[in-house]
C-alpha cells in the first residue's frame, strides 16, 4: 500500500535559473516525513533540485514526496518532479529520495529535455 505525503511545491522562477523559496503543504503525518529525514532515508530536496537543473533542460513545477513499492519490494522514499520544458511540455520523473537516482521519466520530445552540455 502506498503511502502518500504531496508535497506540492510551486517553485516560481524569477528566470530558468534562479529560484523563489517553495511554498510546502504537508497532507500526511509530517511526523513520518521527518523520522525518514533522520534516518537518512531522505536528502534534501535543494539538493536534487541543483541536480534538475545541471542535467535538465526545464523547470520544477510540482514536487510530491511518497512512500512507494513500485521500484523496490520493500517501500522507498519516491520524489515525483513534474518539470516544464521551453516549449512547455511537461516531463514528469521519478526519483529515489535517498540517492536521487532516476527511476523513470515521461513525457514528449524527451531528446531535447536532457542537457547536452553536461
Amino acid at each position: 500500500m502506498k503511502t502518500r505525503i504531496l508535497l506540492t511545491v510551486m517553485l516560481i522562477f524569477m528566470s530558468w535559473q534562479s529560484v523563489a523559496m517553495p511554498h510546502i503543504e504537508y497532507e500526511e503525518d509530517l511526523d513520518e516525513v521527518t523520522a525518514a529525514v533522520e534516518a537518512k532515508e531522505i536528502s534534501p530536496f535543494i539538493d536534487l533540485l541543483a541536480i534538475i537543473e545541471r542535467d535538465f533542460n526545464g523547470r520544477v513545477i510540482k514536487v510530491e514526496l511518497e512512500k512507494d513499492d513500485d521500484y523496490s519490494e520493500d517501500d522507498i522514499w519516491i520524489y515525483e518532479i513534474k518539470i516544464l520544458d521551453a516549449d512547455r511540455n511537461v516531463v514528469k520523473a521519478d526519483f529515489d529520495a535517498k540517492t536521487f537516482r532516476l527511476l523513470a521519466i515521461k513525457g514528449h520530445k524527451l531528446e531535447r529535455f536532457f542537457n547536452q552540455n553536461r
